[in-house]
């Protein structure tokens, strides 16, 4: 029985076949790199957002901190107007002691910003809070202690 179709016709369908076979590999590597950008650019905004949040947390613990710090100044300058001039060496030895344990707390701050920048701030606001406790802490012996030697 004689061919009916016409080669022409068959070649060209043949050949438009192999092209939409062709064209499917880029495609789906087109499809897989749009996808790989796509989620890496959420993956760095959600860093950017923890790292905002991150900010946020360490501006109000060092406002917090900064409060703190100048109630100390306060209490320390209206002890320094009524204690004798025996007891000023001690209270300036306490400032001093108190101003270093602020700028160890800070650098405390500070180490914790860079650490937490990987979104967790949550542990960083928890380490922060245990970091304000003990500097209270501190602050309510060393005002104990002063009281102490001036009641004898």
């Amino acid at each position: 029985m004689p061919n009916i179709v016409n080669e022409q016709t068959t070649d060209a369908v043949t050949q438009t076949n192999v092209r939409v076979l062709g064209d499917s590999a880029p495609f789906a590597m087109g499809l897989v790199y749009q996808f790989a950008a796509h989620s890496s650019g959420l993956a760095m905004e959600n860093a950017t957002v923890a790292t905002n949040f991150l900010n946020t947390v360490t501006n109000a613990s060092a406002a917090s901190m900064t409060a703190l710090k100048v109630a100390e100044a306060n209490a320390l300058s209206s002890l320094t107007t009524s204690i004798s001039e025996a007891y000023n060496s001690q209270t300036a030895a306490i400032s001093q002691a108190l101003n270093a344990q602020t700028q160890s707390t800070a650098a405390g701050l500070n180490a914790i910003t860079t650490a937490g920048s990987s979104g967790m701030a949550a542990q960083t606001a928890q380490d922060i809070a245990g970091l304000t406790a003990d500097s209270v802490a501190a602050t309510a012996v060393a005002m104990y202690e002063i009281v102490k030697q001036m009641a004898g």
